[in-house]
């Protein structure tokens, strides 16, 4: 049969194999497994579609990719897919999750896509129960939104289980942020992106870096109206930080049951070719429901409820207090606490109240605020009572007094030994109030 018998040269007619999980999953050494519907991907642009790249080539791919937006020209600069080679490239100018669908589908994973705005979620349950159903677990916010990280902290946990992971890039990708809600949701991403400020306030060099003025040129138009600004990266620094943030990703994926919430910080180093990431572990915040607007919360996080513990330990027979600093939600109505300012010198304390003190407390609050770049600005005030009670009578005169001076609203936050309660100092509150 062969004209050279058994010398006769044998070769493969051709070597097939299918791209699928079960061969990108060993060769990306990964071992994890949420399911295809088990993480959501809210954010297809330059970030977004990289990281979701990542995934589905270590098969994991996003069950579910979320957009509002199209693909437009100047995208092809950042983003993880790249135009048709037809002259109009008419099929780039499509919905952007259709298009990551479609890339991440020939990698033979499955994936839904959903052209949707996902800061509807919050006033809309059917299109949230469409977007996040209970069997997504994670959540991925990539979209670098205000609006979308408000709705998405806004939904209690019995609308919305799944914990979010939001990712962004600060000061020309000179910054990558990372965070992962609680357990419970609890510090929840609003939590999480206040303390990063907080940070952000602390630390010299991250304070220049990311909260002085922006200088010019920084940001690049892309159109027409209030969305038409990005900020000017190279498509290397932002594939930089997206492998990076994948692999924190994939370690937070796999270690699911952690309780406590995170915060990852990476900073570009000088040589322009790698990042420093720094993790710092959150605990969860203390919820305060205010007395007088039970839709209201003050949310202490864990650092400062400690600060205010040792304070009254420190005063232990008498009433303290301060200024507390931080960061308020209108959307979830929410006082989120990540510092405090010590009460001045002059401030009274005695077994039954505490008067705060003006000495050089105006000057404080300002520079304080100065230094943050008004991301960090006074809230209100704290003091103790020495047995657990009610705020008193005099806590909703004070609150009153301050009502009137502020346009907007203050809290009056009150540690006791059973706990806090909280006051909220706002004329529209305090009208029925003692």
């Amino acid at each position: 049969m062969l004209n050279s018998g058994e010398a006769t040269a044998v070769y493969p007619l051709c070597l097939i194999q299918t791209a699928s999980k079960d061969l990108l999953q060993p060769f990306s050494n990964q071992k994890f497994d949420l399911g295809s519907e088990g993480i959501a991907l809210v954010g297809c642009g330059s970030l977004g579609s990289k990281i979701a790249i990542h995934m589905a080539r270590s098969g994991h791919a996003p069950g579910r990719v979320i957009d509002k937006g199209y693909l437009s020209p100047h995208n092809a600069a950042r983003h993880a897919l790249l135009p048709e080679t037809n002259t109009m490239q008419l099929g780039w100018q499509r919905q952007k999750a259709n298009a990551l669908a479609s890339a991440i589908r020939s990698l033979n994973q499955e994936t839904k896509e959903f052209h949707a705005d996902a800061s509807l979620v919050t006033h809309n349950s059917e299109l949230r129960k469409q977007l996040f159903p209970n069997k997504v677990r994670t959540i991925i916010n990539a979209t670098a939104s205000v609006t979308v990280r408000e709705a998405l902290a806004q939904l209690p946990t019995n609308k919305l289980a799944a914990r979010v992971i939001e990712t962004s890039l600060f000061a020309n990708g000179k910054l990558g942020f990372l965070s992962y809600e609680g357990a419970n949701r609890n510090p929840n991403t609003l939590d999480l992106i206040t303390f990063a400020y907080q940070l952000m306030h602390d630390e010299l060099d991250l304070r220049e870096l990311v909260l002085e003025k922006l200088e010019e040129g920084q940001y690049q138009s892309t159109g027409q109206g209030c969305g038409s600004l990005t900020m000017r990266i190279a498509d290397s620094l932002i594939s930089l930080h997206a492998a990076s943030m994948t692999q924190g990703i994939t370690s937070l994926l796999e270690n699911f049951s952690e309780s406590s919430g995170c915060l990852s910080l990476g900073r570009l180093a000088g040589d322009g070719m790698s990042l420093k990431w720094q993790t710092y572990k959150v605990s969860p915040s203390q919820i305060v429901q205010i007395e007088n607007a039970p839709n209201w919360q003050v949310r202490v996080a864990d650092h400062i409820h400690q600060k205010i513990i040792a304070e009254c330990a420190y005063f232990p027979n008498v009433e303290t207090g301060g200024v507390i600093i931080g960061r308020i939600s209108y959307c979830s109505q929410s006082f989120l606490v990540t510092d405090i300012i010590p009460a001045p010198k002059d401030s009274e304390r005695t077994p039954d109240q505490f008067i705060l003190g003006i000495q050089g407390i105006t000057e404080a609050i300002a520079q304080y605020e100065k230094n943050s770049n008004g991301t960090l600005p006074c809230l209100g005030t704290w003091h103790s009572h020495l047995y657990h009670s009610d705020p008193s009578g005099e806590d909703y005169k004070v609150a009153a007094v301050l009502a009137k001076s502020r346009k907007i609203p203050f809290a009056m936050l009150i540690h006791t030994p059973g706990g806090y309660k909280a006051i909220l100092a706002d004329k529209e509150y305090l009208k029925d109030e003692h």
